[in-house]
């Protein structure tokens, strides 16, 4: 199946797209290099984000690489569930992790701290 179309930056300068277009195009393509930086080695962070624009990934670093795809089998390090309109809100600046995470709305697991060191990169990256 093809990928969408890389949505157009609103007037607010934000991108309007989904998680999907997110992880597949932006964090593919132009943030892994940060990842490789703020994770330690041999971790991986998953995302389950739901609603209509929701799906799995997630974010490992193996090495001095890291690596954005669909989750696959195996233990993770630190999972992260949200829906798809408080992950956007987050990557674009909109909704503060923090204050989603204290409401209800951003729910983590695991390791807390590796959420913390991705939280930099994620917010204001689309």
């Amino acid at each position: 199946m093809p990928l969408p179309t890389p949505a157009a930056p609103s007037p607010a300068g934000r991108v309007e797209s989904t998680p999907r277009q997110f992880f597949e195009q932006i964090m593919g393509r132009h943030l892994l290099h940060r990842v490789a930086d703020a994770l330690p080695p041999d971790v991986t962070v998953a995302f389950a984000i739901t609603g209509p624009g929701g799906g799995d990934w997630q974010v490992a670093r193996i090495g001095r690489n890291a690596s954005v795809g669909p989750i696959t089998p195996g233990p993770k390090d630190c999972t992260v569930r949200c829906a798809d309109v408080v992950f956007m809100g987050i990557i674009n600046g909109v909704v503060d992790a923090r204050d989603a995470f204290l409401d209800g709305r951003l729910r983590l697991s695991g390791d807390i701290g590796l959420a913390l060191r991705l939280q930099g990169i994620l917010s204001n990256a689309a």
